[in-house]
């Protein structure tokens, strides 16, 4: 992001600024990050309902109400990247951000990481998202939707021909969400990389990701780091990149296979020079 366009609202400065300064500060920049604000949620809701240049923005750590503020931003059809980062929003909040996904068109790139969010929570998002079709980046790593939630994910994923990236790591998913995700692939046609990194995801979660990958046209990336696949895991996924596919960057780094399984996943090089795998 562009230094000149940012504008950084920080706790020590927020309540220096009278209500008017701040709503017309807000009204110029392009892109803002707001972090741990404690001036009042109506001036920095109509400073950015005014601001008609606004494409980024970034609410981080805060603990006020995001209802005014997140409703507020309905009517800005210039925004594309809205992040909330660690803001720990409850059902009630991610409610008001389905409702935003839902009516805001513009928005490209929606960032969830380290909410707490949960499979109930994840399911009030997907409401909105089902009805949006510009997202092309979402990712909720960090949190704890299970596999509950990891099956709402797996049918938006069905479902959406926009969505290009997707990142779910961290977030406790086992075999049984990966099998959902697995189902998900065999449909989509626009996904090119899936996170998946930090889980609970088996042998058995690596043969139901290398299944459905041959019949997937899309996916690019694909990243397995700090899981629980082993060597038989790892020969399926192998197996299935012995074929000609479209995926060419792989993570299967910090996982439990010997080195019997990662020197047959390294063999890879000989056969795909240009692939990159991390292990």
């Amino acid at each position: 992001i562009n230094a000149e366009y940012m504008g950084i609202i920080p706790p020590n400065r927020i309540m220096e600024e009278t209500k008017t300064k701040l709503v017309d500060k807000l009204k110029k920049n392009k892109s803002y990050v707001i972090y741990d604000y404690s001036a009042p949620s109506d001036a920095i809701a109509e400073g950015l309902t005014n601001n008609e240049c606004l494409t980024f923005l970034k609410i981080w750590s805060v603990q006020q109400d995001p209802s005014m503020l997140l409703s507020k931003l309905h009517a800005n059809t210039a925004l594309k990247r809205l992040q909330l980062d660690r803001n720990g929003f409850d059902h009630t909040a991610l409610g008001f951000v389905g409702d935003l996904i839902k009516v805001n068109k513009g928005i490209e790139e929606l960032v969830l990481d380290h909410n707490n969010i949960d499979s109930i929570g994840c399911h009030k998002l997907i409401a909105g998202l089902r009805l949006n079709s510009t997202i092309k980046y979402f990712s909720i790593s960090s949190n704890k939707i299970g596999d509950e939630g990891a099956m709402g994910i797996a049918h938006y994923i069905s479902e959406k021909n926009s969505l290009i990236t997707m990142a779910l790591g961290g977030n406790n998913i086992t075999d049984k969400g990966v099998e959902y995700i697995a189902e998900a692939l065999t449909k989509t046609t626009s996904l090119k990389h899936l996170h998946l990194w930090n889980n609970k995801i088996t042998d058995k979660g690596a043969a139901l990701l290398a299944k459905a990958l041959k019949s997937n046209t899309s996916l690019v990336a694909l990243s397995l780091h700090n899981n629980n696949i082993g060597d038989e895991g790892l020969k399926s996924l192998y197996d299935f990149l012995c074929e000609d596919h479209k995926l060419t960057t792989l993570n299967i780094e910090r996982n439990i296979a010997t080195s019997k399984g990662i020197e047959l996943m390294k063999s890879l090089k000989s056969k795909k020079p240009s692939f990159s795998l991390r292990i």
